[in-house]
């Protein structure tokens, strides 16, 4: 694996260690200075504030960076053909989360639920059109805006969840994360679709990753250390960590240039040898 240019690899290095500067800085945050007893950081802890400024910063810095690096009439090509199969994992582990969710009875409204499931099928099939497709269809824009719309929903149940105070960190960071999980979603269509510009792209997948590392990656990690007494969204995080998962090979396809077939080059140096010794035996003739 190397980088395609120099602009690519300022940009993965600026987004990556910004993206895991502020996922330690922030877990250290709620393993350290959380009180799960009322939603917030200890009064008077200063590693939250800074894990917070950092966590703005970085979205500035890197928007500032997409911007400067990437070039403004360059095309993005769509995901290569050897990492495609990965779209597969945020495609099972959101309809997974959703049928918990539903069928735990955690929206209590069956117009809402059936609304949900929908729009999760909806947001697999978007994923899942990646290895199993070959052309977008005007199936891949319906999957597309399914998968906005599951965001929407699921933020909006964290919005009205008034069993956690409306500006919770938590609730704040998993809002930021289902606002980046969209734009990666509104990029991946026009990739599709041929129309994408490097310099949106940059800028959308750099915002989903720090997005969705603050607001989805932290809590289950956090989960997994007993920060939390209850955390309403923690299903929903472990599917946009998923999300999370495909935009950081997403970065790194953007980025790096990935050598999967070792055995190409051997192959293309006989070909070429033996269409040098025939030519050899046609000049004899």
């Amino acid at each position: 694996m190397h980088f395609k240019n120099r602009s690519a690899k300022l940009f993965f290095i600026l987004t990556s260690g910004l993206a895991v500067l502020t996922f330690v800085l922030q877990l250290l945050s709620l393993i350290l200075f959380y009180d799960a007893n009322i939603g917030y950081y200890k009064s008077g802890a200063v590693l939250p504030l800074i894990s917070g400024i950092l966590f703005a910063v970085s979205v500035v810095a890197a928007i500032a960076a997409s911007f400067v690096l990437a070039d403004r009439s360059e095309s993005v090509s769509p995901i290569p053909e050897s990492l495609k199969y990965t779209a597969l994992i945020p495609a099972a582990v959101i309809l997974i989360v959703t049928l918990i969710s539903v069928i735990g009875g955690k929206n209590g409204f069956l117009t809402l639920d059936l609304l949900t499931i929908i729009s999760a099928i909806a947001a697999t099939g978007f994923f899942a059109s990646f290895p199993l497709s070959k052309q977008p269809s005007i199936v891949t824009a319906v999957c597309g805006i399914g998968l906005i719309l599951w965001l929407a929903l699921i933020w909006l149940d964290s919005y009205t969840d008034f069993s956690v105070t409306m500006n919770s960190p938590d609730k704040l960071y998993f809002h930021f994360a289902c606002v980046g999980a969209a734009l990666l979603a509104i990029a991946e269509l026009r990739a599709s679709y041929g129309i994408a510009r490097a310099r949106n792209y940059y800028c959308y997948i750099s915002i989903s990753v720090l997005t969705l590392t603050s607001g989805a990656l932290v809590p289950v990690i956090g989960n997994l250390f007993g920060a939390y007494e209850y955390n309403p969204t923690i299903l929903e995080s472990a599917a946009l960590s998923a999300i999370l998962a495909y935009a950081v090979i997403r970065l790194v396809s953007l980025c790096c240039t990935i050598d999967t077939d070792s055995t190409a080059e051997p192959v293309n140096a006989n070909e070429s040898a033996e269409d040098t010794a025939k030519d050899a035996n046609e000049e004899q003739i």
